[in-house]
This record gives structure tokens, C-alpha cells and sequence, in this order.
């Protein structure tokens, strides 16, 4: 029997708790379900790697864990991303992985989280369900942003929850568009008295402890405070979630039939 292993790609966190969490949970999922496989972890933010490193916690990056895969003999080799959607990391994932294709006997790569309409549906039919909404309350959610083309995805998301009738839910960025301010001007067009907020985003990390729900007067938190709402915020990253784990499985599934 080939020597075959899974390669689960994530951005990373410096966050330890919400790393275990989130991150964590995923591999114990692809773990169970694939008891036949190798199953590891790579990071392909430098920066995060380069924080840990710091704090004394060495992990490996995409090409450091093909490295030793391809050291200890392994034959067949399917990686999939943890990233939200196919922007710069999941093209500079594809970049680090493509040298590494013909080197393995068998060699694939699933898609991010938020990689067709109909995964987009999925996340917006979780969203209305998890989080469920009185009259006068509305659900906005944190997404991380991008200069990338793939941004899209953010308005396109907006879009999906009210084409499919899921009311008061809105869809910002902390570093692309729709940002927090057309956010509010959304609000401000309803008759809403009380919003959750919650990330769009696998870890709930610093963007969502400070960016999010932080005390500072720039926190999304606080500007919506300060617009006369009642706020709650939910620090949980997706990855919290067995039923948003289930669809990173349903890619990596989708992968494997690609060989």
C-alpha cells in the first residue's frame, strides 16, 4: 500500500486557544475520517510562523512539510487549504506546491472554504441558522478583506443572504470592501435596535478580539455602540463549528477524486 498523507494547509494564528480550537479541531476531524492517512499541519503565513517561532513553537511551513514527506517516502499526497476563499495565500500555496506535483506519485489540491455559489450558500444557510435573529436585531458578520480580485466573495455573500430571504445579515471586511462604515449605513436604513457580531473567518484571532471586539473606540464593537445599538459579540472562529468542519471534509473529498 502507497505511503499517502493529508496536508492541511492554514493560514495560522499566534492566538494558542483559538489555534487549538478551530485549527485543531479540523485535523482531529480529517483525522477521524481518514484513519488510513498521514495527517498534518503547515502554515503559509511567514509572519505567523516567524511569531511563533518567537514564543518557542516551531511548525512548518507548505514546502518545509512537503519536504518531509517526500524525505519519509510517501508516495501520494492531498492538500487542503483551511483558507475562506482563493485569494493571495491559496495562490501562493498553489506556488510553494506546484515545484512538488512530479515528485510524488499521486498529487492533489482541494479548495478553500469559499471557493463556488454554492459553498456560499452553505455558509449563509449556517449563518441564519446559528445565529437567529429577533425583530429589531441584525447579524453582521467579520470578514478578513483583500486587495485581491477574490474580495468579491464578500459582497457576493451579502448578496446571497438576501436573495435567499435570510434578513438583517450583513457582510463587512477589516481590510476590503464592503468595509465597516457601508456596514452602518446598512444598519441605519433599519429599524434594528440590538446586533451580534460575529467573524467570518476559520480563528477567531486578533482581528476578531481586537478589530472586532475590542475596547478601543475604532473596534466594530465600539462604532456601533457608538451608533446607538445594543452589541454582543461571538469570538468563535468557523472552525468552532462541526458543521463548517464538515464542509472543508466535503472538499478534501471532492480532492481525492481528482487523482
Amino acid at each position: 500500500m502507497k505511503k499517502q498523507a493529508i496536508l492541511l494547509a492554514h493560514f495560522g494564528t499566534s492566538h494558542a486557544d483559538t489555534r487549538e480550537k478551530t485549527i485543531g479541531a479540523v485535523e482531529r476531524d480529517v483525522r477521524a475520517a481518514y484513519p488510513d492517512w498521514e495527517v498534518r499541519g503547515a502554515f503559509t503565513s511567514g509572519m505567523i510562523l516567524r511569531i511563533l517561532k518567537k514564543q518557542g513553537v516551531c511548525l512548518q511551513s507548505v514546502p518545509e512539510a512537503l519536504e518531509s514527506l517526500l524525505a519519509e517516502g510517501f508516495e501520494r499526497v492531498v492538500i487542503q487549504p483551511t483558507h475562506m476563499i482563493c485569494g493571495e495565500e491559496y495562490d501562493k500555496l498553489r506556488a510553494q506546491a506546484e515545484p512538488f506535483r512530479e515528485k510524488f506519485a499521486a498529487f492533489s489540491m482541494g479548495l478553500p472554504l469559499l471557493s463556488s455559489t454554492e459553498d456560499m450558500r452553505e455558509i449563509c444557510r449556517f449563518y441564519d441558522a446559528q445565529f437567529p435573529r429577533e425583530k429589531e436585531e441584525a447579524l453582521v458578520l467579520m470578514g478578513h478583506g483583500t486587495g485581491h480580485f477574490a474580495n468579491a466573495v464578500y459582497p457576493a455573500m451579502s448578496y446571497i443572504f438576501s436573495e435567499m430571504g435570510f434578513e438583517r445579515i450583513f457582510v463587512g471586511a477589516v481590510e476590503g470592501y464592503p468595509d465597516i462604515d457601508i456596514v452602518r449605513k446598512e444598519l441605519k436604513r433599519l429599524d434594528v435596535r440590538k446586533v451580534t457580531v460575529t467573524p467570518l473567518m476559520l480563528v477567531a484571532g486578533d482581528h476578531a478580539v481586537n478589530d472586532m471586539a475590542g475596547e478601543e473606540p475604532d473596534s466594530w464593537k465600539s462604532l456601533l455602540e457608538s451608533d446607538g445599538y445594543t452589541v454582543r459579540t461571538v469570538v468563535r472562529g468557523l472552525g468552532e463549528y462541526p458543521q463548517v468542519r464538515e464542509l472543508y471534509l466535503a472538499h478534501l473529498r471532492q480532492a481525492l477524486e481528482q487523482e
